[in-house]
């Protein structure tokens, strides 16, 4: 039998800092965190790494990030303009990475790291989108932290809107597993 290591399971859904979807409410702030005006950047406000953490927080200086699953209802709507606008990816930021993404361009490296990408279907179709370990990012610990969802498309650059239409409420599911 193979020993697994311990994880940590936490979900970040845009419903927790409000469930809204009238375009005229956003963009919004409050206490919880805050979304942008077409629901493409949202940030949670001190989300507590070491009450997720559990015991597993004084046990451990590193700890692997992992997007498991994204998942959005049915759209009523087509998200995004075009179907390039609706070929997303996720960028993250709050955590202090040990391993940041290397931008070519700037030649520099980036507090953002791109932890997914995802085909949002839009109209009449709900999708959960899965990961396998295609994609592990390394932090270090904190104790509490602001995390920062970008969407964005393959330019790096938001997507654009249909006129009247905001992004869906989303729900991200990650793992965090220690580093020995």
């Amino acid at each position: 039998m193979e020993f697994n290591l311990p994880k940590a399971n936490f979900i970040l859904k845009t419903s927790d800092i409000s469930v809204s979807n009238v375009i005229g409410e956003f963009p919004l702030s409050n206490s919880k965190g805050s979304i942008n005006s077409n629901r493409t950047s949202i940030t949670w406000n001190g989300v507590s790494i070491k009450d997720i953490l559990g015991e597993l927080f004084n046990n451990y200086e590193l700890f692997n990030l992992q997007l498991i699953s994204v998942a959005y209802p049915i759209g009523t709507t087509l998200y995004g303009a075009t179907v390039d606008d609706r070929n997303i990816h996720f960028g993250i930021t709050g955590f202090d990475w040990v391993f940041t993404n290397y931008n070519t361009v700037t030649r520099n490296t980036s507090r953002e790291t791109m932890v997914s990408c995802l085909n949002f279907q839009g109209q009449g179709i709900s999708n959960s989108n899965t990961n396998s370990e295609q994609a592990v990012y390394t932090f270090r610990k904190s104790i509490t932290t602001d995390i920062t969802i970008n969407l964005y498309i393959i330019n790096n650059i938001l997507p654009n809107m249909n006129v009247g239409t905001i992004w869906p409420q989303i729900v991200f599911n990650f793992i965090i597993t220690p580093v020995s």
